[in-house]
């Protein structure tokens, strides 16, 4: 098993300092899928309420969307923390409420399928689904980690309108 270095740095942006007025930025020094899930325990107790839930997503940076993630919702601990469970280091940002439908991309539009496959008569191709890191692909719902806190199986069937094109 190779080794990678994982880059534990941490920073967090609230108030004036977050694009985010309501919320907390959280960003993670490391980029990328991590090699396992992490839990992160992160202060937002200047922002949030002991007690009150909070909503986390991952910020995308290119379109300035929130990705939603499975088990999003979070509850702030009496000392002011949460702890956050993270499969990939990236930007992530803690809202006390949900963030509006227009402002967010959900985890099932987060999935990318090749839309316009063309094939010749006889010839085979494959048609895969791209899923985001927080989605793990499965045959079957039985196969789901239970212990997962930032992962959540999926199982991706297909549909074709004409068995005679496509099977």
């Amino acid at each position: 098993m190779k080794l990678h270095d994982i880059k534990l740095g941490v920073t967090t942006k609230t108030g004036e300092e977050s694009a985010y007025k309501n919320g907390v930025e959280v960003q993670f020094e490391q980029e990328g899928v991590l090699p396992m899930e992490a839990k992160v325990k992160v202060n937002v107790g200047d922002s949030f309420k002991p007690n009150q839930k909070v909503y986390l997503y991952r910020k995308d940076e290119k379109t300035g969307k929130l990705l939603c993630v499975p088990f999003s919702t979070y509850t702030v601990a009496k000392d002011g923390t949460v702890t956050l469970n993270v499969v990939q280091g990236d930007d992530y940002v803690i809202l006390g409420k949900p963030a509006k439908s227009k402002d967010k991309v959900t985890v099932v539009n987060q999935i990318q399928v090749e839309k316009n496959v063309a094939c010749k008569k006889g010839e085979t191709i494959s048609v895969a689904a791209q899923l985001p890191a927080t989605l793990v692909r499965v045959s079957s719902m039985k196969e789901v980690s239970k212990s997962a806190d930032a992962t959540f199986g999926a199982v991706v069937t297909y549909k074709v309108s004409d068995s005679k094109v496509a099977t």
